[in-house]
């Protein structure tokens, strides 16, 4: 689920007692980010024609913008809006308490 995903992940240590420097650390921070943010990007390009899919099957039209759905179009649109919050809540919450912890 696009909420679920970790926009911090930390690089895998190379030597069990040693820490990246930061700039490694940003750098694998950044490169593990932008791979998620495609994996959700195609998740949301997904969305689209999925939404269509099932207004021809329900309405027989395929316009995306079938008067007779726009609840249902509306409510999905809302479930991605909460979604997109909760992952920013989410991450938020994770980085700061990463901040604060006193482990490495």
């Amino acid at each position: 689920m696009i909420e679920n995903a970790n926009l911090f992940k930390a690089p895998a240590q190379k030597y069990p007692d040693t820490l990246p420097s930061c700039k490694e650390y940003f750098e694998n921070v950044e490169q593990e980010r932008a791979k998620d943010f495609e994996i959700l990007a195609r998740k949301y390009r997904a969305i689209g024609p999925l939404l269509t899919k099932m207004e021809g099957l329900v309405v027989h039209t395929n316009s995306g913008r079938s008067a007779k759905l726009s609840a249902y179009y509306s409510h999905w649109e809302r479930k991605v809006f909460d979604s997109l919050n909760k992952l920013i809540l989410n991450n938020l919450r994770k980085f700061e308490l990463a901040l604060r912890t006193d482990k490495p």
